[in-house]
């Protein structure tokens, strides 16, 4: 009886040896082997629109518009304007009534008119949306109040002789182009990245409504600079504002 305990043990001892064995090979051929099921997948990379591949709506397709290289050699006159504001353009209350804010670079400046108003088109190329619906890789239009326009599109008798040029020949009016300018127009320029503060066009704007309004100007918009900060423009002092990454104020 006693060797047959002895016995047991030994055999149990064994086998024990074994499945040890067995499972530290299974072991290193499971590591040196075939490489692990889960494996972390990259992101796609954002697919960006270009000028030539963009969507846009029949009513933007059809909007007379300008670049600043049709008005050279124009006499340019700047037209002053006086808003009346019900807020103040300042960052502050762009980040109020902003819809959108999006970070992305200026592809395109070009210039139009409604109502006799003279506006900039930035055609910007969304790298990233921090607040809101815009797909990354889209480009948008952004609306800005002021700019370049032929004086023969906007200036009518009655503006003409208000603005004392009522006695300018045919010639002289094609010639002229107007700057209509206020305190916070658009300051954006062509491969410039910045992010803009917008919101939607309402259809009772008579404007494209597949675009945004800037409404504050350049106020409402901060320049992106080379060492990762953010430049805006104060209301008040018309100084500069730099800002971090954590301290960008968003709605």
């Amino acid at each position: 009886m006693r060797k047959n305990k002895i016995f047991f043990t030994m055999f149990l001892c064994t086998f024990c040896s074994i499945l040890l064995f067995v499972g530290c090979v299974s072991a290193e051929t499971s590591q040196e082997g075939t490489p692990p099921t889960s494996v972390a997948t990259e992101e796609e990379p954002i697919v960006f629109e270009t000028l030539e591949t963009r969507q846009v709506s029949t009513e933007r397709a059809a909007l007379e518009t300008w670049t600043i290289e049709d008005f050279e050699g124009k006499t340019v006159t700047e037209l002053p304007m006086l808003l009346d504001y019900l807020l103040e353009p300042t960052l502050e209350n762009a980040v109020e009534t902003a819809t959108q804010v999006v970070q992305g670079t200026v592809e395109k400046v070009e210039y139009t008119a409604f109502g006799g108003q003279g506006w900039t088109i930035l055609s910007v190329s969304v790298k990233e949306t921090l607040d809101g619906t815009v797909e990354p890789g889209r480009m948008i239009d952004v609306y800005v109040l002021g700019g370049y326009v032929p004086m023969r599109v906007v200036g009518d008798a009655k503006d003409l002789w208000a603005h004392g040029k009522g006695d300018m020949t045919e010639a002289e009016i094609d010639n002229t182009v107007w700057l209509s300018t206020w305190e916070g127009s658009n300051t954006a320029k062509v491969d410039g990245e910045y992010i803009f503060y917008v919101e939607e066009i309402s259809e009772s704007s008579g404007m494209p409504t597949d675009g945004y309004v800037a409404g504050m100007g350049s106020f409402g918009q901060l320049e992106v600079n080379k060492d990762g900060t953010f430049t805006g423009k104060d209301y008040s002092t018309g100084e500069a504002v730099t800002y971090t990454q954590e301290e960008i104020p968003l709605p």
